[in-house]
């Protein structure tokens, strides 16, 4: 059947202003229907006089930047409960936008708010484990008078068939940002490997705040122990600097975490660090506020340790097999062709360059590093890298 585009809406579950229009693809599309039309393949159901569609946002989106609102489209009508619809609209967010974590996160909220809503039930009582409520993604403590409709994170997971530590992650970002810690609008943007790197390195400086506070609470037990053998103002003078350095480690976490998100994000943009340097840049922003002595290490450390590895692994595990091999052969090799012959004697030039390069370096660094007490310059054997691949 044919409607207008104006007799057309969003899918129900669809949240387009936590997750709006790429506009890359929208203006992609504009060409490609103004070239060769408006291709007949959405689906939807009747909702009264409109059309709720299952997919095809992006679609009908660009046909309304380039038509008028009585420009008609082709839309197979079906029966779709809200289940089929929910289903429909995560295969589309996937195979549009792949990685991306903010797929993730309105594909999360849109079936909690669902379940909050009573539009689908996950089968879920609260006797389940780690049970939680929606539209919360807060677990309640024992002490919470709980409301809304029970859910888990596996029970989530499965009905769109994430693995667990995806939806960990995913769950994990949307509780920091229901809590106030980590605002998800920081995250938006950012590939999933990157968001769940810093959402690890919160958790991270967060159980570091609390184990401080732990400690601190600690030390006040014992300085109330103390009353009877001290003066009573002594105690109370000791209790007052600890609770206020306790109150200080959240605030610092806090100010930590947002920083490291605002960092984090600008860096990834300007493609000054990978996902792997999340961590690594959570560190050095903790560091830098907690000591004002504290200067930023160079670009180059970030590198050192996989610079380690590959050498460790370049005469070991698969590619030491194999060099091992190449060798073992070399003249059986070098008689197949004169193009073999000249490869093999180009990998034992290589080598020869790569030997002297190793040698000039390794001399380098340790004339750089010999006033450093104490220090041990002695090889050592490579790690075990035999089940690389």
């Amino acid at each position: 059947m044919k409607f207008p585009i104006s007799k057309i809406r969003s899918n129900p579950f669809r949240d387009l202003d936590f997750n709006g229009f790429d506009e890359e693809t929208l203006q992609g599309l504009v060409l490609s229907i103004h070239e060769t039309g408006f291709w007949p393949n959405l689906m939807g159901r009747m909702d009264g006089d409109v059309v709720e569609i299952a997919y095809g946002h992006h679609r009908i989106e660009a046909a309304r930047r380039l038509m008028s609102d009585d420009f008609e489209v082709e839309v197979a009508i079906a029966d779709l409960d809200d289940e089929m619809m929910l289903k429909m609209m995560i295969a589309e967010n996937v195979n549009q936008r792949g990685n991306a974590a903010a797929n993730d996160f309105e594909i999360a909220r849109a079936i909690v708010n669902a379940v909050a809503d009573g539009r689908i039930d996950l089968g879920v009582d609260e006797g389940s484990k780690n049970v939680r409520y929606a539209p919360s993604f807060v677990p309640p403590s024992p002490d919470d008078v709980t409301t809304g409709k029970p859910y888990t994170v596996p029970d989530v997971a499965e009905f769109f068939g994430w693995d667990a530590r995806r939806a960990r992650y995913v769950f994990g970002a949307l509780e920091l940002d229901e809590l106030g810690i980590l605002p998800i609008q920081d995250l938006m943007g950012m590939t999933t490997t990157a968001v769940r790197q810093l959402v690890e390195a919160t958790r991270e400086r967060l159980s570091a705040a609390e184990a401080a506070q732990k400690r601190d609470e600690e030390r006040i037990a014992e300085l109330e122990a103390q009353a009877d053998l001290e003066t009573q103002d002594q105690v109370k003078s000791k209790i007052q600097e600890v609770r206020s350095s306790s109150r200080e480690h959240l605030k610092a976490a806090d100010r930590d975490i947002k920083e490291t998100a605002k960092t984090v994000k600008e860096k990834l943009d300007n493609r000054e660090i990978t996902t792997k340097a999340i961590k690594e840049v959570a560190r050095e922003i903790e560091l830098k506020n907690s000591d004002s002595s504290y200067r930023p290490p160079p670009p180059a450390a970030r590198y050192v340790g996989s610079h380690k590895r590959r050498v460790d692994a370049f005469f070991d595990g698969s590619r030491g097999r194999e060099l091992d091999e190449i060798v073992a052969s070399c003249r059986e090799i070098g008689e197949m062709s004169a193009e073999s012959l000249d490869r093999v004697i180009g990998l034992s030039v290589s080598l020869r360059h790569l030997a002297t390069r190793a040698s000039e370096a390794a001399e380098s660094i340790e004339t750089a590093l010999g006033d450093i007490e104490p220090l041990d310059l002695q090889p050592t054997d490579p790690p075990d890298t035999s089940s690389d691949t």
